[in-house]
This record gives C-alpha cells, sequence and structure tokens, in this order.
C-alpha cells in the first residue's frame, strides 16, 4: 500500500511514507533511487540506510519525508528509511 498524494507539507514538517518499489542506482556515484511501482514518484535514499540492499532488488520501505532535506544525489524527495522488509512476505 503507497501513501496517498498530499499536498506539500509546511517546510520541516516530517510525512510519514510507505514506498514499494526497485531500487536503482542514481546518476551521482553512491545513490540509489527507489521508484513507487504504484505512482512512478522517485525517491533518494543512500547506501548507508540500505547496506545490504542492492540495485534491482524490489523493497517495502517505511519512513518519512523531510522537505527541509537536501541531497547531492538531486533525484527525487529524500526518504529517511525507517524500516525494510520484503514487500511479497507475509
Amino acid at each position: 500500500m503507497t501513501s496517498p498524494a498530499v499536498s506539500p507539507p509546511a517546510p520541516g514538517k516530517r510525512v510519514s511514507v510507505t514506498v514499494i518499489g526497485s531500487i536503482e542506482e542514481g546518476v551521482e556515484q553512491g545513490c540509489l533511487v527507489l521508484t513507487d511501482e504504484e505512482t512512478g514518484t522517485v525517491y533518494s535514499v543512500t547506501q548507508d540506510e540500505l547496506p545490504e540492499i542492492g540495485p534491482g532488488t524490489r523493497v517495502k520501505v517505511e519512513g518519512h519525508i523531510d522537505p527541509g532535506m537536501v541531497s547531492y544525489c538531486q533525484q527525487g524527495e529524500v526518504i529517511i528509511v525507517d524500516e525494510v522488509t520484503d514487500p511479497d512476505a507475509g
């Protein structure tokens, strides 16, 4: 289940999201992107947050967006990962 579309939050207000999609390499070295299967929304994640998950892996990520956060990856909104699970489990 993917979080519904919401209007942009106030600066600094975190928004919880659940995203199911595939991890792919970003345009910048060391950057990964997660593309939501349902909406096509692209999120930027770091390899530090997903140390054992590589490109091509399908995952369910629960986390939050902090609109004030910036990243050198320059692709999509930055998602701060709280939990990563297999979307096909259970």
